[in-house]
């Protein structure tokens, strides 16, 4: 156990990555519309938080975050569902910006031999799709 606080020491940017297709699934399985935005560094790492923002003119839909135990992702018991974010339509436009929509984490995700990972998923299938981007990660 530590005795005095650790902070990261390098920026870990994760994958960032976007969706248009659906994932119904709560457990984090689903052979489409899945997909892994951050895994930790060897020493572990810490990610607080994720912005989803609209590429253009879509249906409202419900962003999902999972935190995945380092295994097969396929496979119900090593996903668990610690976050949810209602998205609303968004018609595209040249004057008017779209709404960016962040979820905070405050993830400590452990590393080793099977770093900790997190996939996000979309209840809904949108047109333009939905831009993810892991916000402020870094590694210890």
């Amino acid at each position: 156990m530590a005795t005095a606080p650790q902070f990261v020491t390098t920026q870990n940017k994760g994958t960032p990555g976007a969706l248009t297709a659906a994932n119904t699934a709560l457990d984090g399985t689903g052979a489409t519309g899945r997909l892994l935005v951050f895994t930790a560094g060897a020493s572990g790492s810490l990610l607080p938080s994720i912005r989803f923002m609209h590429l253009g003119s879509n249906v409202a839909t419900l962003c999902r975050v999972f935190r995945n135990n380092g295994s097969d992702p396929a496979t119900p018991g090593n996903n668990t569902l610690i976050g949810e974010k209602a998205i609303a339509a968004n018609t595209l436009s040249q004057t008017a910006e779209s709404i960016p929509y962040d979820i905070p984490l405050n993830l400590v995700l452990a590393g080793g031999g099977s770093p900790e990972r997190v996939y996000v998923t979309l209840a809904t299938a949108v047109a333009a799709g939905i831009q993810i981007t892991p916000i402020n990660g870094g590694d210890f």
